[in-house]
C-alpha cells in the first residue's frame, strides 16, 4: 500500500522538522486570519503535514496505518490504476475539506489555529466505515467489545458535533465531523451502492 506509506512518511518528516524549527511549524499551521487577510492559502494544505507533539503526531499515524491499506486497496480494487490517485484525492479532499468550516467562522480570530492531520484521518476512517461497516472496532479501555464500525461512526458524529458546539477542550471537533463527512460522501460517490448497504445493515442490527 505504498501511498497509505508515502503520506506517512512525508508527515513523519514535515513534523519532525516542525518539532526541530517552531518557526517552520508555526509558518505552517492553518490560521484563518491569516489565510483570508494575508492571503496564506497554503496553510490549507500545509497544517495538515505538522502536529502539535510527537502523541498527537503517533495517534495520526496509527489510524492511517490501520485504515489506510483497506481503504486504498478497495480503491484500487474498484478503480483499476486510477485508485492510488483516487486514494491521495480522499486525503487531500478530506484535509481541505475539514478546515472549510473553520475558515468560514474563525477568520475574525486573529490567534485562532490548527495543526495536524486528523481533519484527513477522520476522512479516513468514515471511508473505512462506509466500506467496511460491519468490521468490529476494539478500543484500549474496553479490548473485549467489538463495536460495528457503522455505530461507532454514528457515536463518533454525534460526539464530534456536540464537543464542536460546546467549544470547550482546545480541540478542533467540527475539522473531525467535516472531515468525516467528506469521507462518508467521497465513498459513496465511488460506490453509490454502499449507501443502500449502509441503511439495511443498520436496520437489520435495530431489527426493522
Amino acid at each position: 500500500m505504498i501511498a497509505t506509506y508515502l503520506i506517512m512518511g512525508l508527515i513523519a518528516l514535515v513534523s519532525l522538522m516542525g518539532f526541530w524549527l517552531p518557526w517552520l511549524k508555526e509558518a505552517g499551521c492553518f490560521s484563518p486570519f491569516e489565510t483570508v487577510k494575508q492571503g496564506k492559502w497554503w496553510q490549507l494544505f500545509s497544517h495538515g503535514f505538522f502536529h502539535a507533539d510527537f502523541m498527537h503526531l503517533a495517534l495520526n499515524l496509527w489510524v492511517l496505518f490501520l485504515m489506510g491499506p483497506p481503504v486504498e486497496s478497495y480503491l484500487m480494487r474498484v478503480q483499476g490504476e486510477m485508485g492510488v490517485y483516487s486514494f491521495l484525492a480522499l486525503f487531500v479532499g478530506g484535509l481541505l475539506f475539514s478546515s472549510l468550516w473553520a475558515l468560514v467562522t474563525k477568520s475574525n480570530r486573529p490567534n485562532y489555529r490548527e495543526l495536524g492531520a486528523s481533519g484527513a484521518v477522520s476522512s479516513m476512517l468514515f471511508a473505512f466505515i462506509v466500506i467496511q461497516p460491519n468490521e468490529k472496532l476494539y478500543f484500549i479501555f474496553l479490548p473485549v467489545v467489538g463495536i460495528p464500525a457503522v455505530f461507532f461512526g454514528l457515536a463518533y458524529l454525534g460526539y464530534s458535533a456536540w464537543m464542536s458546539r460546546r467549544n470547550s477542550d482546545g480541540i478542533a471537533h467540527d475539522a473531525h465531523f467535516t472531515g468525516a463527512l467528506f469521507g462518508i460522501g467521497y465513498m459513496l460517490i465511488v460506490r453509490p451502492g454502499l449507501g443502500l448497504y449502509l441503511i439495511e445493515l443498520v436496520g437489520y442490527y435495530i431489527g426493522i
